[in-house]
């Protein structure tokens, strides 16, 4: 039995070392190997090409970066950039797209500036920025600019501003590619890697307006009315009763009802006619350079003489809702038509408001009508009379006698007249007798 477990443990003992050697020969066969790819490897490395070696381009992924994508609201006339930023329709943003080569010795080579407008839902425009090369991956961040109301549209500008080599002044002016319309894309060529070489490219771009218009919603006042301010009338109607001599006060109110629109230049109106009349009627009028015109009447009945409108040459203007403190505004009277200018009128409730015109009713003499011919009789004043003249009465006969005896009833001349125009007669008849007596005795 010793024996036996002697034997075993021999047996164990040459396996051991059996396995031993194996494992020397492995490590050793290892080793080798390692040291002749090693040598492979490298020496395989000395014949490939430098730009082989080289590393990648890469933007802005140091932790001092500037974010890619900030803006600005340049009608607002802000200077900071930031994200995102508030602003109306019309307004003007900026958008300032930071670039940094990080990578030392190495060339983005052909590098892009792209940015599109991408949404314009729950009250926000959003826009995207991407920084990119033809041998580096993109970059990409997202700005956005909050607004009063969904849907509106975005145009960009065809020009950009470049500030290579961290210059902060004197921009490269560059053109701007149009991608699609609403993704534009400048190109900056090769841009070295390190701190020198960062920079910035600024583009812009304007939110597009809904169209204006004005006094068509229900709740929306009349656009003329009018007061007699003499008689102390102190609520808006049409029409109106006045006298010659009373002052008169027209309101215009207007409301572009539009949310994110603005109408340009606005000009408030009242025409008039440029006559007397008893039955005046005036016209009130909102025009805009980019709004259809609004039109309403408005009526003065003047009792008695026909009377005129003058218009004074200033009107109180009440702007966004005001009810006091009017600001004062010029009148340019020109021919029938009294006019104000407002400027750029928003589209909302809060910006609503009113003009008051002032103008007087003068009385205006009736014309006097054109005197006729006197009517003169040779040698004869009738009384304290003008007489008239007729032409072609013959001085004898009958029809002399029917003429004047009809202008005397006529025009009235009296007692005195009627005797001396009988006299006039029987000196006729006197005559006719003597002239047919004569003829009758031959002389």
């Amino acid at each position: 039995m010793f024996k036996t477990k002697k034997v075993v443990l021999k047996t164990w003992v040459l396996s051991q070392e059996k396995n031993m050697t194996k494992m020397k020969n492995l490590i050793q066969k290892t080793a080798i190997f390692s040291v002749l790819f090693s040598f492979i490897f490298f020496q395989g490395i000395a014949f490939l090409p430098k730009e082989a070696l080289a590393a990648s381009p890469a933007f802005n992924n140091d932790p001092q970066d500037k974010e890619t994508l900030r803006l600005a609201n340049s009608t607002k006339g802000e200077t900071t950039w930031k994200d995102p930023v508030s602003a109306e329709a019309g307004d003007r943003i900026a958008f300032n797209v930071y670039y940094h080569n990080t990578v030392s010795g190495t060339v983005a080579k052909n590098t892009k500036i792209r940015l599109d407008f991408e949404n314009n839902k729950s009250g926000k425009l959003t826009f995207r920025a991407y920084v990119f090369a033809d041998n580096a991956n993109y970059v990409s961040d997202i700005g956005t600019v909050n607004v009063p109301c969904d849907g509106l549209n975005f145009v960009f500008e065809n020009q950009a501003k470049w500030y290579p080599n961290q210059t902060t002044s004197n921009p490269q002016i560059l053109p701007v590619t149009f991608v699609q319309s609403n993704s534009i894309l400048v190109n900056i060529g090769d841009i070295a890697g390190g701190w020198q070489s960062q920079g910035q490219v600024v583009l812009y771009g304007r939110i597009s307006e809904f169209s204006p218009r004005f006094n068509y919603m229900t709740e929306d006042k009349e656009t003329l009315r009018l007061a007699n301010k003499t008689k102390g009338e102190t609520t808006w109607h049409d029409p109106v009763s006045a006298d010659g001599g009373d002052t008169i006060a027209f309101n215009v109110y207007y409301h572009n009802g539009v949310v994110c629109s603005t109408a340009r230049n606005t000009r408030i109106s009242i025409e008039f006619p440029q006559e007397a009349g008893n039955k005046i009627v005036t016209v009130g009028i909102i025009e805009a350079d980019n709004a259809t015109a609004v039109y309403n009447q408005g009526t003065i009945n003047v009792s008695g003489m026909p009377e005129k409108l003058t218009f004074k040459t200033t009107a109180k203007w009440y702007p966004n809702g005001t009810t006091s403190n009017p600001t004062i505004l010029p009148v340019t009277i020109s021919g029938n038509r009294a006019t104000v200018v407002l400027g750029d009128i928003k589209g909302c409730w809060e910006y609503q408001g009113q003009v008051v015109f002032e103008a007087d009713l003068s009385s205006t003499p009736m014309p006097r009508p054109t005197p006729k011919p006197e009517i003169t009789y040779p040698g004869e004043v009738l009384g304290a009379y003008t007489e008239k003249q007729v032409a072609s009465v013959p001085k004898t006969g009958a029809a002399s006698v029917i003429m004047l005896s009809a202008l005397s009833s006529i025009i009235g001349y009296g007692t005195i007249t009627k005797r001396r125009m009988k006299e006039k007669i029987l000196g006729s008849k006197l005559e006719r007798i003597i002239e047919i007596t004569r003829k009758k005795k031959g002389m």
